[in-house]
């Protein structure tokens, strides 16, 4: 057909794991939850971290998908988040 529907989740790895554990909280952070607003949980992890988001997204990405603790830190050395 040439009829286009355009759906993305939202750390969809991260969406499971809230699925799968039942945990209300990260759904909410997740868009799992009806709400007015959206939400991005990784500004939501930066924020009490003082960083950007770009600095927790690719170790937040690998980790929904259990990447190993190395992975998720060479992520993170590559956003230039060293402590």
């Amino acid at each position: 057909t040439c009829c286009y529907v355009e759906l993305d989740a939202t750390a969809s790895g991260i969406q499971l794991a809230a699925l799968l554990i039942g945990c209300k909280t990260t759904g909410k952070l997740v868009n799992l939850s009806p709400s007015k607003r959206r939400f991005d949980v990784h500004t939501e992890v930066a924020k009490p971290l003082g960083v950007s988001r770009a600095q927790v997204k690719k170790g937040n990405m690998v980790a929904g998908y259990c990447a190993s603790d190395a992975t998720i830190f060479s992520k993170h050395m590559e956003q230039g988040l060293t402590e």
